[in-house]
């Protein structure tokens, strides 16, 4: 929760002033939903009255910046922020500021972050930690050679577009290298992710760290919680220091896998694996991986088989040695092998104000370059899928997640259909269905157009006046989601549904999207029963 109160106006103003003779534009934002809040700010859903566009804005109350430290720290989040431009980092569109707040306009990342992402799936497949391992490689690479350390990275703050692009964002503790020999002394980061040199400020730290986090957020996404997490700050600081860890003996993680954590998680940074020797490691280049994932990955694995060929990504051979050796050639900046992607021009943003004190009005908006991209190449993208908007959460430090918009519940409830039927169809037997007949006595009739996967309709027979009677079949294949919406299920017979909560659908009847026959009896014993099945 933040120390001082945020109060914010449901229209925001941006007195940013223009040459337009002696009037002034002010840009208005009506302020939507809490996205979430941390230690100093609270983060909303704006959308500008002006384009209509959706952001997400970011406001710090100035009661809470009156040491000079939180300054310091706010002002150095914003040089550094608004002058990087990448696919793989949350866009900075503008800050201003009023007598009470100072507000941080962001791109809205519709899917969450990875952090949400891993709590609801508990943990990711080979070929999604790939996926999202490589793209914070791009990213971190762009960021080093700016001589840039971010210094807070974690799965919080790794946050999902629209199209499930991996956006790097909070730069709250991000700094910047006078030169590659320079080492900072601060103590700063997150527990489960702060690496050993920055415990012992004595001899400073680097580059390194990001790295290290690399195989702590690595871990974290194939077992599903990070790998020095105690009940105590304590108690996990002396198992970092000594990288103390160990593999669940109850979940699978592949050889290759293994091996790349144990050679990012090493105590000495002068013998971590560099950017480039991390991507060409077996564990990429043994098979490929998709470049980005389907938002069906949200809630279910991704099936390979799905995407097309051209969407993966395929790494030249190396080997685990590969990760520390020094003489091969760039992986990551290798464009013979990875379609160039050309980041989006540089904006211009308004000055700051001065460092020790607040500006009295917004600021205004003059040009300011931003750093240059460093040219390197990005994987080429598969077709977009549409974005599943969901509110912001976090771990330790990072966002709380607030109730989420009715209709986005309903667009949730609708995608989680037609994962399940999708799931079913992918583990069905390949055995095709025996001939069936339809139901005389459903009254919604059999849908004709669910295409040739799926036949709907069973052997069943209804006595007039009474419930369906059903013949003896049995389940031969399911997808469990009991534990918020219901469970998808094939039957003996070549029949596929799902058994829904009515208590998570606003309205129950509207799903005809799903082209399905709902079965039910009179509502009395529907509403006591608070369950339905759906056929497919």
């Amino acid at each position: 929760m933040p120390r001082h109160p945020v109060i914010v106006a449901d229209v925001i103003e941006d007195h940013t002033f223009k040459k337009q003779g002696k009037t002034s534009h002010v840009k208005r934002y009506k302020k939507g939903r809490l996205l979430g809040k941390g230690g100093f700010a609270h983060c909303y859903k704006i959308t500008s009255y002006d384009s209509h566009r959706i952001y997400a804005c970011k406001i710090i109350a100035k009661a809470s910046l009156t040491k000079p430290s939180a300054r310091s720290k706010l002002w150095n989040e914003i040089r550094l922020h608004r002058d990087l431009s990448h696919k793989h980092i949350v866009r900075f569109e503008r800050f201003f500021e009023d007598d009470m707040n100072v507000y941080i306009v962001l791109e809205l990342c519709h899917n969450q972050s990875l952090m949400e992402m891993v709590r609801r799936r508990r943990r990711l497949t080979d070929p999604e930690v790939k996926c999202y391992m490589w793209q914070l490689l791009l990213c971190l690479k762009y960021l080093h050679g700016l001589k840039i350390i971010h210094r807070d990275l974690k799965l919080s703050n790794l946050f999902l577009d629209k199209d499930m692009n991996l956006k790097l964002g909070d730069f709250g503790l991000t700094t910047k290298l006078a030169n590659a020999d320079e080492r900072k002394r601060t103590i700063c980061g997150t527990p489960n992710y702060i690496a050993p040199e920055i415990l012992d400020a004595r001899k400073g730290h680097s580059f390194e760290v990001d790295i290290w986090a690399i195989g702590v957020i690595m871990y974290t996404m194939l077992v599903g919680r990070p790998p020095f997490e105690t009940s105590s700050i304590k108690a996990t600081y002396k198992r970092i220091r000594s990288s103390a860890y160990k593999f669940p003996e109850n979940v699978a993680i592949s050889k290759d896998a293994r091996d790349l954590i144990a050679v990012i998680l090493r105590t000495n940074p002068e013998k971590r694996p560099t950017l480039d020797g991390i991507a060409r490691h077996r564990f990429f280049s043994k098979e490929p991986f998709p470049a980005t994932l389907p938002t069906t990955s949200l809630k279910v694995p991704t099936d390979l088989s799905e995407l097309p060929v051209s969407s993966l990504i395929t790494v030249p051979g190396g080997s685990p040695t590969d990760a520390t050796s020094k003489s091969y050639r760039p992986v990551l900046g290798d464009r013979t092998n990875y379609t160039a992607n050309a980041h989006p021009a540089p904006k211009s943003h308004p000055p700051l104000p001065p460092r020790g004190a607040m500006a009295t009005r917004s600021t205004t908006r003059n040009q300011i370059p931003r750093a240059r991209s460093s040219g390197m190449p990005q994987p080429s993208s598969m077709a977009k899928e549409r974005g599943v908007p969901r509110a912001t959460s976090a771990q330790q430090g990072g966002w709380k997640r607030h109730e989420e918009n009715p209709v986005e519940e309903e667009r949730d409830l609708r995608d989680l259909n037609d994962n399940l039927r999708r799931t079913i169809l992918n583990k069905a037997s390949p055995k095709p269905p025996p001939p069936s007949r339809p139901h005389p006595g459903f009254h919604e009739g059999i849908v004709d157009d669910t295409g040739n996967c799926v036949r709907a309709g069973t052997t069943s027979k209804v006595q007039a006046g009474a419930e369906y009677a059903w013949d003896v079949v049995w389940v031969t294949r399911w997808a469990d989601y009991t534990s918020k919406y219901g469970m998808g299920y094939a039957l003996s017979d070549g029949t596929y549904g799902t058994y829904l909560d009515v208590s998570c659908m606003r309205t129950l009847f509207e799903y005809v999207c799903i082209r399905g026959v709902l079965q039910r009896s009179d509502q009395n014993r529907l509403s006591h029963k608070r369950t339905c099945s759906l056929i497919l």
